[in-house]
């Protein structure tokens, strides 16, 4: 195993909405990756705002932490779920999950 940084314990608590859409898309994917390119002045330390990368980000070989997931509630709502049980099952929801992974990049 490379030996790399070590971040500990990262601890995740607190409540997630996750909602798919009749089109497919997952709100929760949608925030966290964005597919529009910057407006003209974004993104190209014109405007101080982030520089967008030509290539995806990468994590250090080695790099490691603890993921803990400490009481989390989770409601996803689904809209293709409520078409398909005809109004009858529209949200799931899952209370106090609890667990925990070590991570390292590099490894399975």
């Amino acid at each position: 195993m490379a030996r790399g940084l070590d971040l500990g314990e990262i601890r995740v608590s607190g409540n997630a909405e996750i909602t798919r859409a009749s089109d497919g898309t997952i709100d929760l994917i949608e925030a966290l990756a964005s597919t529009e390119a910057p407006a003209a002045g974004e993104g190209d330390g014109s405007s101080g705002g982030p520089s967008q990368a030509s290539e995806p980000a990468s994590l250090p070989a080695g790099l490691a932490a603890k993921l803990i997931i400490d009481a989390v509630d989770l409601t996803y709502t689904d809209a293709a779920l409520a078409e398909a049980t005809q109004g009858a099952v529209t949200t799931l929801a899952v209370g106090n999950l609890t667990g925990e992974m070590p991570l390292t990049v590099g490894e399975p």
